[in-house]
């Protein structure tokens, strides 16, 4: 599984594919609670433009979506738009194929393994109240 935050700021996600990449590669991002799919290409496809009639000039908006491959591992860069606490599924896919399926979540809490700072379903949501125990006994 791969966390990741919701920065709209370039991300990371490295995973070992089935096979080597033909082609183009493709993303397939799926949120688990509002089923929406979002696809993510490489440089040379563009996901949305904006036609101003001003001149005819249309500005294009590319995505960031780009991946290196090397000894074996896909390395993924791509500005994601996702929902703290949500799981997300994704595809990869070439001209081929499926090359891997994978699940992202999203959170903004520090997890670091190393340092045992593990994901808490309830941070900042149970609050401990201190009492003094005395009881009034009739």
């Amino acid at each position: 599984m791969n966390i990741l935050t919701t920065s709209t700021d370039s991300q990371t996600i490295e995973v070992i594919p089935r096979r080597r990449v033909v082609g183009d590669l493709y993303l397939i991002l799926r949120n688990e609670s509002t089923n929406d799919i979002t696809d993510y290409t490489g440089d040379k496809y563009w996901n949305t433009y904006d036609a101003t009639f001003s001149g005819s000039n249309i500005e294009y908006n590319g995505s960031n979506f780009s991946y290196i491959e090397s000894d074996g591992l896909i390395t993924i860069s791509n500005d994601f738009d996702l929902t703290e606490d949500t799981y997300y599924t994704f595809v990869l896919r070439d001209d081929s194929g499926k090359i891997f399926k994978g699940i992202i979540f999203c959170t903004n809490q520090t997890i670091d393994q190393s340092t045992n700072s593990y994901y808490k379903v309830n941070k900042n949501q149970y609050v401990t109240h201190s009492a003094d125990n005395e009881f009034i006994i009739l």
